[in-house]
């Protein structure tokens, strides 16, 4: 099978639209390093002013990792589910389309055979850009700004009772890390959704969108107040949970019911994928 996967991984690399979310997550970066230099704009408009945290300390704590921290979200709560609706969207629907499937599948493989090794193929890729995205924003981040050995993690507006969590660097990096390893975990969860509406639909586009209006109607959902009560169940809740690594201290069993969520998810989805797939008329 790990022919297979190396194959489903090359198609991925060949396909250049893949490679466009490298060059906004660039844009991304320059955007976030001129928002930075105007950091006092950032400290009035983030709600710091009211935590009784000063511009003059605020400014001494700006660093590479706060940088870094500031790119987490609009990289993995927008670019990272785009991308991984699109390359998952592809995987059966997009070779279903243009008939590459049907070939593929009447050599001597079976269909699970050819599941496995796209799913496969999906973790590492998915994997591969999220520790990318995760370096880049580090690196650029102490190019750009250098490292101060106290950190401060704004949680504004987070709803955990406290505004903001101070931490040694050391810290702040292992949690870091930790975050961007959450973030592979999440994005395997929409990937694996993306890739049932793949099975189940012929068309790429079909699929794709499918993922995609799902998991931004559920941050959407996720957000308005009168739904509060449902917001624990929705998928982008959970897959946007990284957030419990920045409390001080860090609850392990709330962590762990999150990650929990995030493998049940993973398996229900792919073990549907696999089931639909098996049944599915490629003729």
């Amino acid at each position: 099978m790990s022919n297979d996967t190396v194959h489903e991984l090359l198609k991925m690399i060949s396909q250049k639209k893949n490679f466009i979310p490298v060059l906004g997550h660039l844009v991304l970066v320059i955007l976030v390093v001129i928002g930075l230099n105007r950091s006092d704009e950032f400290y009035r408009f983030s709600g710091l002013e009211r935590t009784g945290l000063r511009l003059d300390d605020f400014l001494s704590c700006i660093d590479g990792l706060f940088f870094a921290r500031c790119l987490l979200a609009p990289t993995f709560v927008i670019i990272m589910p785009i991308l991984i609706c699109t390359v998952a969207g592809d995987l059966v629907a997009g070779e279903m389309q243009d008939g590459s499937l049907r070939l593929y599948a009447s050599r001597t493989r079976g269909r699970i055979r050819i599941m496995l090794s796209k799913i496969a193929a999906m973790s590492i890729f998915s994997t591969c850009y999220c520790i990318y995205f995760g370096l880049v924003s580090l690196v650029i981040g102490y190019l750009f700004f250098g490292c101060q050995k106290t950190q401060i993690v704004p949680l504004v507006q987070m709803g955990f009772g406290t505004d903001l969590s101070i931490m040694s660097v050391d810290q702040s990096l292992i949690r870091y890390a930790a975050v961007v390893g959450y973030y592979c975990m999440s994005v395997m969860v929409l990937g694996s959704l993306t890739l049932l509406f793949s099975t189940l639909f012929n068309r790429m586009t079909t699929a794709t969108v499918a993922g995609i209006t799902l998991y931004f109607v559920s941050y959407i959902l996720e957000n308005l107040p009168l739904l509060s009560s449902i917001k624990p169940y929705l998928l982008s809740y959970v897959m946007n949970g990284c957030v419990l690594f920045w409390l001080d201290p860090v609850t392990p069993w709330r962590i762990a019911y999150n990650m929990s969520h995030l493998v049940l998810y993973v398996l229900v989805f792919l073990f549907a994928s696999i089931l639909i797939f098996r049944s599915k008329d490629i003729t």
